[in-house]
């Protein structure tokens, strides 16, 4: 057996790179541009209508082939011809030409044709041994001369391989002579081992499919880097004219040819199924087939698929039998199945049945959504499912929403009056009474109720239309809004007599029959709080359908300065299908707003959301807020930054009813019935008792920890070699703004948090076959996909970065200071000798200083020879050193770059007066520029070589701090404080950056990046659809992108940018791991949760104007979809936990930052022990 060795992943390319890992999925190669396997492409051709057979390669590539085939082996076409002009067309059709090409034909001059002409990295299909080793041999070397992988086929000079003998038998040989005798790469080989027909009748044929798999997973196991193709439909070939059952035998048959290691081929998508939907019977008799387990399984197999004929698409009948279902089990079903296909149409059947629209809501639609909460409660439904059922139940809502409205308004009475716009309710009989009282009322009004009226006048409230002294039956209505039925009344003193109290309720209770909703205000609250009656009013016009607020109101709200939604989001459609209203107030809703909301709804429950740790804070000051102002409302606390702990000791005290801490969607459900159920006191009681046993415990866990003061932690700071280490200097020094394609990302993206913002918990991916959730992880991870396809095709999202590496010390112990990457001159940079450095040369006078460095260069002075001597081949300290190099407009004699330290040596020219000055002023410009200048005469160097070499070796080690001017941040770190097990050091992120006085410059940097532009924008089309799912989805989607494109960039930095792992050669795997050289841990993360550091890095890199992003007052980055952090390339730097501080560290870093005590106490407050 071949010895393993590190995987060579197989790269092909079109415009954009194709890599195929060991994590990639299955790669499609696109079969429609074959003329031998399509009749229209064939027509195409021969009618020389390229443009058109263009446009059946451009539908392959956006139907998701990943490698599109092109074969032109026809006999009436001249097919070298053919291939060459198809594959120059395809050219100049980036839609296209963005994917590889894979050269497919039976005739050597064609496929070298199109290896002429073809762009990016293609795949020949194919060669193989039948014409013998020589050929093979001969068109081995010039598929690789021409850059290309190549299909093998496993064929020889006998013919076929039909078993799994002669499989091994002719990979093993091909592959021993492609990789011995050609030294074709590995990885370049992809072997076809020959798909055969099954159930053909023939006692052969029982083990083609079985042989196949035995191959495939010899090939991959033996022949390191190889990989396996295949054409799928061959093997249902017996069962042409059943697709139901070719369809399954297709989806068998790869499910097991992955699974042993098969990597790409040509599958018809339209000819699939999922394994898992394949209904068990016909699955049974399919594996029975291709995994040969059963003499008889040919027959069992024909005579089933007898039972299936014609059976096309079994959904059509699955649909059938649902529809004939009666109109609340048809309303169910599509409830539980997410299904809005039919929901109108069922609904509207509801309301005609209905005595009132409303009861459709109330009686059909619950049910339904009564069956998705009890499902999802038990575990047997998934959060997807119930998104896309509130997405149904929504448009259902909405459907019947102008029915409710109409059935609102009272008929008009026998003797109805009708004015030009609106119609009156009023008594025929005393209609003219009751008008010229109106009118008078109208010319007499009290002074509250004039005050009202210039309130509501002129649709000034809302652009809601109201009336005054209006009729409706036998009474004047003080005020009205007609579209919501909603009276207002302004009572005097007379209306507390007895008598009045009495005909008052008897007047609203006859209104509150007619569909009316009548409000009272006294004069004096109308005079003197007029805020309060207008927002009663609003609440009022606002309010649901009489009979529709279910279970309960709930108002939402991500905490202020923080903007991620997406769990709220996610709670609030959960608790909307279990029959909660919700108010949404958004994000970055202040405290005073909440609480103002919440008492002009009268929410039964505030949910409070955050992502950030200082809306932590922000939980904490409302919770004291609403205690002081004696409200009793319960509050839910959720979001990634929260949790039970912080929740029972830091929010819990300050609010005198309940708080409690909620983890995810389904808890939410149940935790709200519990707060508004017949016994939420004794649930109050329980959970306030069960919070104040856990503090007890975790306070006493906390006050039992042993902490260090920050003196002694900073002694016991992690040690590192610095004497030894030499830091790696970045290839590019300064910030850079970046923009990637979206398809460049997709190969970063670690889809495993995306099922867990689903509440789908498991590793991708494994999670898609799990026995729990696989079903759904599947198919919310197949409309990802399809959501994906859009955002790369119609380019909803952009990726905008920006990012720089630093000159770095550590100073003070555990601060960092980043320096001024030395400045381009203007004109830019220019490139000498090394392309792994730039000079400030004036571009005005490069060629004339290059050519005179030159010249200085071949007639050195005697001094300069000898020093050059010693300086040259790093003779001192290891440094390089450069001569007559050119900077700015000056050649210096000689330069340590890295040191930024200049040597000159001076003949007698240089003690003149004239010389002297213009040496002062040279020397002047240079150290603005943050060199060191140091001049020798040639008599010291000549007669003193040892004490010039050791005056030099001096100023290398003391030339490590740049000019004050030349400081381009601070970063402040803080440092573990608690007791550690002996030799275990307190880490702070500055014990990884090189001390300023160790006399090294050490390195340091910063990102940011979006994908977040438009997400909003399109997450807001969504849900003006009434489309939750989708909203949800962008935004989890944007999530992955912003992820995706730090860890490329990453990447890009480590290998390229600044390059101290530039042979690194990791899986998307590996890096998820974070099995990389150096780390990129980010400012609220557990090394440095100090959000304050945000703004340090926004200055360094000037991010808000280059790329946008922005920071609230809480530092949370909008758009939301952002990622930003630091860079350390150190070998020993690895992510650690900050854990719990002291107050002396606030008290120093307050010190450090030039802040109050009670500023940093106030940001640092997670991470201060009690």
């Amino acid at each position: 057996m071949a010895e393993q060795e590190t995987r060579r992943n197989l790269v092909l390319a079109g415009l954009e790179p194709l890599i195929i890992t060991p994590d990639s999925v299955f790669v499609n190669i696109g079969e429609r541009t074959n003329v031998t396997g399509s009749r229209k492409f064939l027509r195409l051709i021969k009618e020389e209508k390229y443009e058109e057979a263009l446009s059946i390669a451009k539908e392959q590539v956006e139907g998701g082939a990943q490698i599109i085939d092109i074969n032109m082996d026809e006999g009436m076409l001249d097919g070298e011809y053919a291939m060459t002009k198809f594959l120059n067309l395809i050219a100049a059709e980036p839609d296209i030409s963005r994917v590889p090409i894979m050269i497919d034909s039976s005739k050597w001059d064609i496929i070298e044709a199109g290896l002429k002409v073809v762009q990016g990295k293609s795949v020949v299909n194919s060669i193989s041994l039948k014409e013998g080793e020589e050929q093979f041999i001969h068109h081995a070397k010039l598929i690789k001369r021409y850059g290309a992988a190549a299909i093998i086929m496993a064929f020889d000079e006998t013919g076929q391989a039909d078993n799994y003998d002669r499989r091994v038998e002719i990979c093993q040989r091909s592959y021993d002579i492609l990789v011995d005798k050609v030294g074709f790469p590995p990885q370049d080989i992809i072997f076809d081992l020959n798909i055969f027909p099954v159930a053909t009748g023939m006692e052969e044929h029982r083990l083609n499919a079985l042989d196949f798999f035995r191959g495939t997973k010899w090939v991959r196991e033996n022949l390191p880097h190889a990989h396996i193709s295949g054409g799928v439909s061959n093997v249902s070939f017996s069962f042409r004219g059943n697709d139901t059952v070719r369809e399954a035998m297709h989806s068998v048959f790869l499910y097991h040819a992955i699974k042993n290691g098969m990597t790409m081929g040509i599958v018809n998508p339209e000819m699939l199924t999922i394994y898992d939907d394949i209904p068990k019977d016909l699955l049974e008799h399919v594996e029975d087939v291709i995994l040969n387990r059963r003499d008889d399984a040919t027959e069992r197999l024909l005579d089933f698929a007898e039972n299936v004929k014609g059976d096309v698409k079994s959904n059509e009948k699955a649909i059938q039998e649902w529809r004939s279902g009666t109109v609340q089990e048809r309303i169910t079903h599509s409830l539980v199945k997410g299904v809005d296909a039919f929901i109108e149409l069922d609904v509207e059947e509801a309301r005609q049945a209905a005595t009132k629209p409303i009861e459709v809501i109330e009686i059909n639609l619950m049910t339904g959504m009564n069956v998705v909460g009890d499902l999802f409660g038990s575990g047997k439904m998934f959060l997807p499912q119930v998104v896309k059922s509130a997405r149904v139940m929504k448009k259902a809502v909405a459907y019947l929403l102008p029915y409710i409205e109409a059935s609102k308004r009272p008929p008009a009475p026998k003797g109805g009056v009708k004015d030009a716009k609106h119609w009156e309710t009023a008594n025929r009989a005393n209609y003219g009474l009751l008008k010229e009282h109106a009118k008078k009322m109208r010319n007499q009004p009290t002074d509250a109720e004039k005050r009202l009226w210039q309130e509501l006048s002129g649709k000034q409230l809302e652009n809601y239309k109201f009336r005054r002294q209006h009729i409706i039956g036998d009474y004047i209505a003080d005020f009205i809004c007609l579209k919501e039925n909603v009276i207002v009344e302004v009572d005097g003193l007379i209306h507390q007599l007895p008598e009045n109290q009495v005909s008052d309720a008897q007047r609203t209770a006859w209104l509150n029959s007619e569909g009316y909703q009548v409000i009272r205000f006294s004069n004096e609250e109308v005079l003197f709080d007029m805020e309060k009656v207008l927002s009663k009013i609003h609440s009022a016009l606002t309010a649901p359908p009489p009979g529709a607020r279910g279970a309960g109101k709930i108002l939402m709200a991500t905490v202020k300065g923080d903007v991620h939604d997406i769990g709220k989001n996610i709670v609030s459609v959960v608790l909307a299908c279990n029959n909660y209203e919700i108010v949404d107030l958004g994000v970055m809703v202040p405290p005073e707003k909440i609480i103002a909301a919440a008492i002009e709804h009268e929410v039964d429950i505030i949910g409070l959301s955050g992502l950030i740790t200082p809306s932590l804070d922000e939980m904490v000051y409302l919770a004291k807020e609403l205690d002081k102002r004696g409200m009793k409302i319960p509050v839910m606390i959720g979001g990634a930054t929260t949790s039970r702990a912080h929740t029972a000791v830091k929010i819990a005290p300050q609010y005198r009813e309940t708080v409690i801490h909620v983890n995810d969607a389904s808890r939410a459900v149940t935790v709200a019935g519990s707060l508004l159920n017949k016994d939420k006191k004794i649930y109050a009681s329980d959970i306030r008792a069960e919070y104040d046993a856990f503090r007890e415990t975790f306070l006493n866990r906390s006050r039992d920890k042993n902490f260090l003061t920050i003196e002694q932690a900073r002694k016991n700071k992690l040690q590192l070699d610095w004497d030894n280490f030499t830091p790696v200097k970045p290839n590019i020094i300064g910030e850079q703004v970046i923009e990637v394609e979206l398809d460049v990302l997709v190969p970063y993206i670690d889809w495993t948090p995306f099922f867990r913002t689903w509440e789908l918990f498991g590793k991708y991916p494994a999670i898609l076959t799990d026995e729990v959730v696989g079903e759904q992880a599947t198919s919310v991870f197949a409309d990802a996909q399809e959501m994906l396809a859009v955002i790369l095709k119609e380019k909803k999202l952009t990726a905008k970065g920006i990012y720089g590496i630093f000159p770095a010390n550590q100073i003070n112990d555990d601060d960092i200071e980043l320096y001024q990457a030395p400045p381009a001159p203007e004109g830019g940079a220019i490139q000498i000798e090394e392309k792994q450095t730039w000079e400030t040369a004036s571009p005005a006078l490069y060629d004339v200083l290059k050519e005179r460095a030159k010249e200085m260069r071949n007639k050195p002075t005697e001094a300069e020879k000898m020093l050059w001597n010693v300086l040259s081949n790093k003779g001192i300290e290891n440094l390089k050193f450069r001569r007559q190099h050119v900077i700015g407009e000056y050649i210096v004699d000689f330069v340590c770059l890295e040191r930024r330290l200049v040597i000159e040596v001076d003949g007698g020219i240089h003690d003149t007066a004239e010389q002297k000055e213009h040496d002062e002023y040279r020397t002047d410009w240079l150290e603005s520029k943050g060199f060191k200048v140091v001049r020798y005469t040639n008599r010291q160097v000549l007669s003193d070589i040892n004490n010039t070499i050791e005056s030099i070796r001096k100023e290398l080690n003391t030339n490590l701090e740049v000019p004050p001017s030349g400081v381009r941040g601070l970063f402040l770190t803080l440092r573990q404080q608690s007791q550690k097990t002996k030799g275990a050091p307190n880490i702070a992120l500055a014990d990884f950056i090189a001390p300023k006085d160790s006399g090294k410059i050490d390195y340091m940097g910063a990102f940011c990046v979006t994908t977040g532009f438009g997400v909003d924008e399109w997450a807001a089309e969504f849900e003006k659809d009434l489309d939750d799912y989708n909203s949800i989805m962008v935004k989890a989607l944007a999530d992955r992108f912003a992820e995706a494109f730090a860890e490329y960039l990453h990447e890009k930095v480590r290998k390229e940018v600044w390059g101290y792992s530039a042979d690194e050669a990791l899986s998307t795997e590996d890096m998820i791991a974070e099995t990389y050289k150096g780390i990129r841990p980010a400012p609220g993360y557990p090394a440095c949760p100090d959000h304050l550091e945000k703004p340090t890095i926004w200055k360094l890199l000037n991010v808000e104007k280059e790329i946008g992003v922005t920071l609230t007052e809480s530092m949370a980055m909008w758009p939301a979809s952002s990622v930003s952090g630091y860079y350390f390339g150190n070998p020993e730097s690895k992510y650690f936990g900050l854990g719990k501080i002291k107050e002396d560290q606030v008290i120093d870093y307050a010190k450090r930052r030039s802040i109050s005590t009670d500023m940093a106490t106030k940001w640092l407050n997670p991470n201060i022990a009690d």
